[in-house]
């Protein structure tokens, strides 16, 4: 448990990290200047995968149920499985750069700077729906709700299965 170690191993590999980073279990994700996603196990600091992909720059990180999910500058995401250190396939959709993505065991929800936001089904790579909302910067899954905000502060509740509207909260 990181909370109760007073001490944690240095991490072993390229140590230049870029902004996004993400964290399951003991292992810690990290984008890395040199275009590549690393991977630790944050238990021993040993460097697990270095993930290489011509996909441009990683924006957006999001890990679970052994799956790493990469959103890059290009508007494209890969999906690696986390334990093998293997692309398991490329979700194609999105025309800008990936702002968040937010991974639940089946589904993905990303959000591009902009207006879209999409919801993917991981086993099939398919575009479950995808929602317009104008100056969208952030979205997440809260169990079979997708919540949505924009630059205005508004949020937006969405059921993930119907893709309907369930509530608007504005300033």
């Amino acid at each position: 448990d990181l909370l109760e170690k007073s001490y944690l191993p240095p991490l072993k590999g390229n140590s230049i990290i870029e902004v996004p980073l993400a964290v399951s279990g003991n292992k810690l994700c990290a984008a890395i200047k040199d275009g590549n996603i690393e991977t630790w196990d944050l238990s021993t600091g040993e460097l697990m995968h270095s993930l290489s992909k011509n996909g441009g720059s990683a924006a957006a990180l999001a890990v679970g149920e052994g799956k790493l999910c990469v959103g890059y500058d290009s508007g494209t995401i890969d999906v690696w499985d986390l334990n093998e250190g293997t692309l398991l396939g490329t979700l194609q959709g999105h025309t800008q750069v990936i702002a968040s993505l937010s991974l639940t065991d089946k589904k993905l929800v990303s959000s591009c700077w902009g207006e879209m936001i999409y919801v993917w089904d991981l086993e099939g790579g398919q575009c479950l729906h995808n929602f317009r909302i104008p100056n969208v910067s952030n979205s997440l899954i809260c169990g079979e709700v997708l919540c949505s905000s924009n630059t205005a502060g508004q949020v937006e509740l969405w059921d993930l299965e119907t893709g309907s509207r369930l509530h608007y909260f504005d300033e």
